[in-house]
């Protein structure tokens, strides 16, 4: 009898790691579209941008790098690092 049991033990240590090994295979595998994307480009802390408008006004913004050329875009302005 103990060498049934011994033999059964040893039939299902053999299957859990082989399940584990597919289990990491499988884990190691996933399409890379599955795993989480990372955010967009690092754009830096919101400084203050002094920007210059079509009709010669001036205004200070604060905007990350990232947003600045939206912003000219949309107002039609171009923006510089503020300067005191």
């Amino acid at each position: 009898m103990g060498n049934v049991n011994r033999g059964l033990a040893k039939a299902l240590c053999a299957l859990a790691a082989s399940g584990m090994i597919m289990i990491g295979i499988a884990a190691l595998t996933t399409d890379a579209a599955a795993r989480p994307k990372r955010p967009g480009p690092l754009c830096g802390p919101t400084i203050l941008f002094e920007c210059t408008f079509k009709d010669g006004s001036t205004q200070l913004v604060g905007l990350t790098r990232c947003e600045v050329d939206k912003f000219e875009k949309k107002n039609r302005a171009t923006c510089e690092p503020a300067s005191f």
